[in-house]
């Protein structure tokens, strides 16, 4: 299922090619190593937990979709296996980078409320939140 965050960006878990033209998506970035029936503009191992998660994997996400976006190639899915936790995270990450929200807890719960399906994933949060987040603020 294909949740709307944005007008210019959704979410969703593996996807197949024909609900993703269906909504129109222009842009799709990937977040898993499991297989996908399509070709992604983007895949990033995203581990959902603490993993092999590498922080300035996350901030090339969050750059290439203010690329995607400054393009008006938009909109863009980003999407997981489930579409439970990695994606709704990231997003919510998004949307805290972008200055949408003043907090990444504010766009946890904004982005938590868009589906009933999502479930955030407590170690990836504290990954960002410990990891990514103070690199963000460096810039």
């Amino acid at each position: 299922m294909i949740t709307k965050i944005t007008e210019q960006l959704y979410i969703s878990g593996k996807e197949t090619k024909e609900a993703v033209a269906h909504k129109k998506i222009k842009y799709v970035i990937y977040l898993s190593n499991s297989p996908l029936e399509f070709k992604a503009d983007e895949s990033y191992q995203i581990i959902d937990g603490w993993g092999e998660n590498k922080p300035e994997q996350f901030i090339k996400i969050l750059k290439s979709i203010d690329k995607q976006i400054k393009a008006k190639n938009t909109p863009i899915l980003v999407m997981c296996r489930g579409g439970i936790s990695r994606s709704p995270t990231i997003m919510a990450l998004y949307l805290f980078y972008n200055g949408t929200f003043k907090s990444f807890d504010d766009a946890l719960e904004y982005v938590g409320k868009k589906s009933s399906l999502i479930q955030m994933n407590y170690d990836l949060m504290a990954f960002i939140k410990r990891n990514v987040i103070p690199k963000l603020k460096e810039r």
